[in-house]
């Protein structure tokens, strides 16, 4: 199935084509209307040269009549703030002052065609096909407009002149009725091509509007991005340099620190540690820390306990002696924490020492603690 366009899937408005088809209307009437009453001045010197002289004045001030009507029409549509508001009453009344622009050029062809002149019948054929067919593109943006006024100048002027004036001529009668249909056809096809036209620009202004808001809410959406970038950024350097001066920390105090992995395997420790273990960390990394440094009475249930640890998330302290290397067994105090991920994993168990207690072997920070101490002994 063929993809649809980006065009089709935007949906015009009938009111607003039509209102859009009115105001080109407006654009280009005045001066059609103009030119067709410079066309009646000269049909009026031409009539007025035969024996029709009375009924070309007569004519030429119905003429005039539908000039005024049709200039009152202008001057109240440009007068109105909005008059697209109201486009249909605009529309309608321009088709009427057509049909009697119509109508006046109908009369020049029926009841002041007849001359003795022939260069006389010559014109005002020329006058009625010439305004009728060049009025097509001013007047096709309203559907209706020029039909109004070509049928009403045409028709009639064919069945006086073909059917009436010398007896039925049904060979050039029903030709001229052919080229007014031609006429017709064409109008109806400059109209279709005006109102696509119309619409296409439509649906471009209604692309250009989406387009503009998507780039609005992007723009939005950029600074956003950029704030929140900007604020993990911090956010980052921030940690890094609390990582960093907490290292420093870790690297520098006199308490010795000991950071193991889930197995209590060790990973890494101060200088501290190393002057009271007598290890370098590259001796003994991945070595279990208890049982490289705990009695051999408190190592039976190491696994027990780092498993409770890890369960119970919490930190505990835990007294007993510890031997270096050299054999000593030196009191210590233990802060165990254990460190999980958000998901609760095991990750690391951070270990400080203090040196010289003098309370009982075992003794509890909190109830949790000393239950979680126990498993030591």
């Amino acid at each position: 199935m063929k993809p649809r366009s980006k065009l089709s899937r935007v949906v015009v408005n009938p009111e607003r084509l039509f209102q859009r088809q009115v105001e080109a209307f407006f654009q280009l009437a005045p001066s059609a209307m103009l030119f067709s009453y410079v066309g009646a001045l000269i049909s009026l010197a031409v009539v007025y040269k035969s024996d029709n002289s009375l009924a070309g004045l007569f004519w030429f001030a119905f003429a005039t009549l539908v000039m005024l009507l049709r200039g009152a029409v202008l001057w109240e549509y440009w007068r109105q703030d909005d008059p697209l508001q109201q486009a249909k009453l605009w529309a309608r009344l321009m088709v009427g002052v057509n049909f009697l622009a119509g109508v006046q050029w109908g009369l020049l062809g029926t009841l002041l065609f007849s001359s003795p002149d022939i260069y006389h019948e010559l014109f005002i054929t020329m006058v009625i096909i010439c305004f009728v067919a060049g009025s097509i593109v001013p007047f096709a943006p309203i559907k209706w407009a020029h039909p109004a006024l070509a049928i009403p100048a045409t028709i009639p002027t064919i069945i006086y002149v073909f059917f009436i004036r010398v007896g039925p001529q049904w060979l050039t009668g029903s030709m001229a009725l052919f080229f007014v249909f031609t006429v017709m056809y064409f109008s109806y096809k400059q109209y279709r091509a005006v109102a696509n036209r119309l619409s296409l620009e439509l649906r471009n202004e209604a692309l250009v509007a989406k387009l503009n808001e998507a780039n609005s809410e992007l723009g939005e959406q950029n600074s956003e991005l950029k704030h929140r970038t900007a604020v993990v950024r911090r956010a980052q350097i921030e940690q890094r340099s609390r990582a960093s001066i907490l290292a420093s920390h870790v690297e520098k105090t006199l308490l010795p620190v000991i950071e193991c992995d889930a197995q209590f395997g060790i990973v890494s420790w101060n200088d501290a540690a190393v002057q009271l273990l007598g290890y370098r960390v590259e001796e003994v990394c991945g070595q279990n820390l208890g049982e490289l440094f705990f009695p051999p009475e408190r190592q039976g249930n190491l696994p027990a306990f780092v498993k409770k640890l890890f369960e119970e998330g919490q930190a505990t302290i835990v007294d007993m002696p510890l031997v270096n290397r050299n054999l000593q067994r030196i009191p210590l105090r233990f802060y165990i924490t254990p460190i999980l991920a958000d998901d609760r994993t095991p990750l690391r168990i951070a270990v400080i020492m203090v040196e010289n207690y003098t309370e009982p072997k075992k003794r509890s920070f909190s109830g949790r603690a000393g239950t979680l101490s126990k498993g030591l002994d």
